[in-house]
């Protein structure tokens, strides 16, 4: 339930409207099932190739990448299905020649990615990172990344991108917090700084600390083309520092994120906004004049919004201010998109609950559950999209037993113990034993929602606080059909 704050919720909606654009193919070279390269491109000379490569790399001793494992996550698993130990020069350059890339002065981060997905799926062990979810697609990384024509949303820059040897769409690479390996140079940095790490795990007199792992490892993340990231953790309280995600309103601080719940997918977002930005964002949608726009009776549905009694809010818009596009692009940002995209978003949508209304929102999933229409497919599982993530900024304070909680139903509270779950009948009867029980009517939605917020993972309102979460699983697939993204 939430009673008497001020809510700011900015909701990410991936809407991908598909377009007709052909899919740009390589047809240079193939890769067999085996994995070697049938290269039927104009000859190029090898010491001219390796030279480009070692001059995009900014290599000073001839070798581009050593000493390295490289370990690939598919979207969203926080455990890698495959690694490299050792990228070679002669792998790279025969890739380099095969995309044709060995006369070019600078890369596009296009053709990064298609080189990374053909390099990946060559040196990775047979058939290792292939699709999870789909047994009739080309073994290996690039039955991963290409989902095929029935299954691949048209993103706005589908016809930038640039196909692997086969012919195939290519991944999108990320490191685990979300930033993408757009130049090869960023690749190279990313190995360094591993190298360093692990030589910091060793001390001085030699010995290696338990905990360390001492050998130089870099993480990487495919998610297929037309996909969108998604944070992989794999335990409560794990964080991720986003540096790269900038344009904040205090300067020196960096966006941290820190997971709540696994399983659905939860995370509070530390020093997203700051109070200044809140009481902009406030005085703006109070003085808001605009008839669509001003504060007025919250309403559900995707176009034409109808009231609806078990949501009392109200709500006003701010879809293009200055600092609402702001907001919006940070939000993109921390989600993993290096590009704005407006047709990506809705506008900021601020939420005022009254005390005196009782006021509340009864648990609903954020994923339109809407038919595909003539103009629009809403089915994110194939060529279709949905919203894919929301973000909640809370823009008041609120005391304990205030309530204003936002509540994952299928979500626990933090640190309680597993023999110490109950079910929702039994924190019904709960609430009926307690004094304020006796407040709310039995049965009524009113005595659900106030036993949810007991007993299931409940975020309280804080000036300043946010949360993420989301409402697709790494595939595309809206993972509120079995209600776990319910809140």
């Amino acid at each position: 339930m939430k009673l008497n704050n001020l809510l700011l919720q900015a909701v990410i909606l991936c809407r991908c409207l598909p377009v007709l654009h052909g899919r740009e193919q390589v047809q240079s070279i193939q890769v067999d099932v085996d994995g070697s390269l049938q290269d039927t491109t104009r000859t190029i000379s090898s010491s001219g190739c390796l030279a480009t490569l070692q001059e995009l790399s900014r290599s000073n001793d001839g070798v581009i990448v050593d000493d390295i494992f490289f370990k690939i996550h598919r979207n969203g698993d926080p455990e890698p299905c495959g690694g490299v130990t050792s990228v070679t020069n002669k792998a790279m350059e025969q890739i380099f020649q095969a995309l044709d890339l060995c006369e070019k002065s600078s890369l596009s981060k296009y053709e990064i990615e298609a080189f990374l997905t053909t390099l990946f799926h060559q040196e990775l062990p047979e058939a290792a990172c292939g699709s999870a979810d789909d047994s009739t697609a080309t073994p290996g990384l690039i039955g991963h990344c290409d989902m095929g024509p029935e299954r691949t949303t048209i993103q706005p820059d589908h016809d930038r991108l640039v196909s692997t040897s086969s012919g195939s769409l290519p991944c999108r690479f990320y490191t685990r917090e979300g930033e993408r390996i757009s130049s090869l140079d960023y690749l190279l940095q990313l190995v360094e700084e591993a190298k360093a790490n692990a030589q910091r795990c060793v001390k001085n007199d030699g010995n290696v600390e338990d905990i360390c792992d001492t050998s130089a490892t870099v993480h990487l993340y495919a998610v297929p083309a037309g996909r969108m990231f998604m944070l992989a953790p794999s335990y409560i309280g794990e964080t991720f520092r986003l540096g790269h995600v900038t344009d904040l309103d205090e300067d020196g601080k960096a966006i941290v994120i820190e997971t709540i719940s696994v399983y659905p997918r939860v995370f509070e977002i530390h020093d997203f906004f700051s109070p200044t930005e809140a009481d902009a964002l406030i005085g703006k949608a109070e003085n808001e004049q605009s008839a669509t726009h001003k504060l007025h009776r919250s309403t559900t549905g995707a176009t034409q919004g109808q009231v609806f009694s078990k949501r009392t809010s109200e709500n006003a818009w701010d879809t293009h201010g200055k600092l609402a596009l702001k907001i919006k692009r940070r939000c993109l940002s921390m989600l993993g998109m290096d590009e704005y995209w407006e047709s990506h978003t809705d506008g900021l949508q601020i939420l005022r609950y009254q005390s005196q209304h009782l006021a509340a929102y009864t648990t609903h999933p954020d994923y339109l559950d809407i038919d595909t229409e003539e103009n629009y497919n809403y089915n994110s599982s194939n060529i279709g999209g949905n919203r894919f993530a929301t973000v909640l900024l809370y823009m008041s304070d609120l005391e304990v037993n205030a309530g204003g909680e936002t509540v994952f139903e299928h979500g626990w509270p933090v640190g309680l113990p597993d023999d110490q779950r109950i079910s929702k009948l039994e924190a019904v009867r709960q609430l009926r034993a307690s004094p304020e029980g006796t407040l709310l009517t039995k049965g009524s939605w009113q005595e659900e929602m106030t036993a949810l917020c007991q007993s299931r993972l409940a975020v309280r309102p804080s000036r300043g606080r946010a949360v993420l979460f989301y409402s697709q699983l790494p595939n595309g697939t809206g993972q509120c059909g079995s209600g776990i993204c319910l809140h």
